[in-house]
């Protein structure tokens, strides 16, 4: 697996996508902390340093881009299912990038495709789960949770971010090449 490490970018999506320029193989990028994360609607993620996944995973398909049409959700499965089986929890996701336990946003998804002339040259996965923080600002603090705040133990983001990249390489691996 090939895993950058970084303590602190802007954004793992947008270090990602400017690493894939240069690149031809699969990789994943996670940050110990970001200074302009974000989701869907250009909303903003923030994340406590090194309490939380902050993370991309750049992933070369050689497929039609109509191929990808349910990725996000599949996506969302995919970590959903790693959640249930490592942590025995209750999630579920909620369409189209959130992951929630007991109604509380958990995780997000982010996908970014790099298309040119209809043909995929790379699709970028960022994920941003809540894994150690106990505080949240007063805009999330009633609709976020963490994996410490449900299981009221710790757990190591980097592994767990390792663990997820190889579930969705297994995933992209079947599907997509």
């Amino acid at each position: 697996m090939n895993i950058i490490i970084k303590d602190v970018v802007d954004s793992t999506n947008d270090y990602a996508k400017n690493e894939a320029l240069s690149r031809d193989k699969s990789f994943m990028v996670f940050a110990k902390e970001q200074s302009c994360g974000r989701g869907t609607r250009g909303k903003s993620w923030y994340s406590e340093k090194d309490k939380n996944i902050i993370m991309s995973i750049v992933y070369y398909p050689i497929k039609e881009v109509t191929q990808i049409d349910n990725l996000s959700v599949t996506i969302g499965e995919i970590v959903c299912n790693y959640l249930r089986s490592k942590f025995n929890l209750n999630v579920k996701t909620k369409a189209p990038n959130d992951i929630l336990i007991n109604d509380k946003k958990l995780c997000g998804i982010l996908i970014e495709t790099n298309i040119l002339e209809n043909k995929l040259k790379h699709v970028v996965i960022g994920i941003g789960m809540n894994v150690n923080q106990t505080i949240f600002n007063e805009e999330i603090k009633d609709i976020a949770t963490s994996l410490f705040n449900e299981t009221k133990k710790e757990n190591n983001p980097i592994d767990m971010s390792k663990e997820i990249y190889e579930e969705i390489t297994n995933y992209f691996i079947k599907e997509f090449n």
